[in-house]
């Protein structure tokens, strides 16, 4: 059996919020250090998490969109607090259809007993981008993470009216063999200021019911991939690739 992460314990509904990085830094473009705090959808400005990435400044400038990283999450909303789950990005090749290796994946690991709790990892797609939640033993699938489709799976539905708003589209969270999504990751609205002077975004994670804290933790991690992958972006100085643009 997984580990259970007590601070995780009967928290299904989460913001995950992305700090801002300093004025300079926004200025001049510079790739700083991912950082995420999170809270309980019902206090979101009373963080009970703090997400740091650490990883290497040349890899930042030179491949951010596929740099490796490990992000720690701690108690508290700063720096310093103790440390929980880890998150380990290995690099590999940018995310695209019909890949048949190297795929993008996240793996998720309790500090505490060093033991796996899960692993979120790309599959192969044709047309929308799908990503797999995976149990620790990365052969039984927990969750297919996919937008809601149109045109028999070709197209993301933008239209969808679950999301909560206009074009606001949900990265739901199926369970195998399953149609009906049972939770979601969202990107939720931040503001015009936030939205256009910044790259800070902000989740809405909607675990399914009678998830465990283990659960919580790796798809916790699924959000921080989906962030790096479909919502970041990077100019030309940053790497020959660019952020893929998602709704």
């Amino acid at each position: 059996p997984r580990p259970m992460i007590r601070e995780l314990e009967g928290l299904t509904n989460l913001v995950v919020k992305q700090s801002r990085r300093g004025w300079l830094q926004e200025c001049f473009g510079c790739e700083a250090k991912t950082v995420f705090r999170v809270a309980k959808s019902d206090a979101p400005r009373d963080f009970l998490f703090y997400v740091e990435e650490e990883s290497n400044c040349c890899l930042r400038l030179c491949c951010a969109p596929i740099r490796p990283w490990t992000s720690t999450m701690s108690v508290g909303d700063k720096a310093g607090g103790e440390a929980l789950v880890e998150y380990r990005r290995p690099l590999r090749c940018a995310p695209g259809a019909l890949k048949c290796c190297c795929f993008q994946e996240v793996s998720v690991t309790d500090v505490r007993s060093g033991a796996p709790l899960g692993l979120v990892k790309e599959r192969p797609y044709c047309c929308v981008p799908t990503l797999a939640v995976y149990d620790p033993t990365a052969e039984r699938m927990l969750y297919k993470v996919r937008q809601p489709t149109v045109c028999f799976g070709c197209c993301v539905n933008a239209c969808d009216s679950r999301g909560g708003g206009c074009c606001k589209v949900p990265f739901y969270l199926y369970p195998p063999g399953e149609n009906e999504p049972a939770g979601h990751v969202v990107k939720a609205w931040g503001g015009w200021r936030t939205e256009v002077l910044t790259d800070a975004d902000t989740f809405e994670l909607e675990a399914p019911q009678g998830a465990s804290s283990a659960d919580v933790a790796v798809l916790v991690g699924a959000t921080l991939l989906i962030n790096e992958l479909y919502f970041e972006f990077y100019t030309a100085g940053e790497g020959d690739e660019g952020g893929t643009s998602m709704l």
